[in-house]
């Protein structure tokens, strides 16, 4: 379900999305997560959470996370285009 995200979350996105472009996460995946974030708060709430990890494998485990969101939202919304 979309959100109403604020300013200072939107900007909290882009400070999280730097942080993964720097741990080398890739491109797509950051540019994905990005969007899913903006459209649904479950998205922003993973990005938040990995942002605060220290332990790389939780890291990893929360980068899962997003990946089968993202996926999982984008054959939601194949699945019921008109």
């Amino acid at each position: 379900m979309s959100w109403n995200i604020s300013k200072e979350q939107k900007e909290h996105i882009e400070k999280i999305a730097g942080k993964m472009l720097e741990a080398q996460l890739p491109n797509q995946f950051v540019e994905d997560a990005i969007s899913f974030a903006i459209e649904y708060e479950g998205g922003y709430g993973l990005m938040a959470i990995w942002m605060d990890e220290v332990d790389q494998k939780e890291r990893n485990l929360t980068v899962d996370a997003i990946c089968e969101m993202v996926e999982e939202h984008r054959s939601w919304k194949d699945a019921n285009k008109k």
